[in-house]
């Protein structure tokens, strides 16, 4: 039986965003958040440090490096699944998803929005 959990590194610009996919995530039993940044350069130098993901959740629009440059330059140097999360994703922008696609992500899904209890911040 494999019992080794899915590690995951989250690539997200807002800090409550960020806080609630590593709850979500390390909620459930097989992942295993084990990094959690704020933009595209901080993903590339967390990956430069060695510590090596089994996927990555990144969002499309952050500082300094967004998640589409991001996912294309993990994807020439460093290839491994990463799944587009954006609040921009609905039926409607269908290109958002083509673009992410063409940049090597596997998936683009939409964000969660965390509502009343069901997430408690503790900043």
């Amino acid at each position: 039986m494999h019992t080794d959990k899915i590690r995951v590194l989250v690539a997200e610009d807002s800090q409550v965003t960020r806080m609630l996919l590593v709850h979500l995530l390390n909620s459930d039993p097989r992942m295993q958040v084990i990094g959690a940044v704020h933009d595209g350069q901080a993903a590339l130098d967390f990956l430069d440090g060695g510590d090596r993901p089994d996927v990555i959740v990144m969002d499309i629009h952050m500082p300094r490096l967004d998640g589409f440059e991001a996912t294309r330059r993990i994807m020439e140097s460093r290839p491994l699944p990463i799944i587009i999360c954006t609040a921009t994703a609905d039926p409607q922008d269908v290109a958002v998803a083509f673009r992410s696609m063409e940049a090597g992500a596997v998936a683009c899904v939409e964000k969660p929005v965390a509502a009343g209890s069901d997430f408690d911040l503790q900043l």
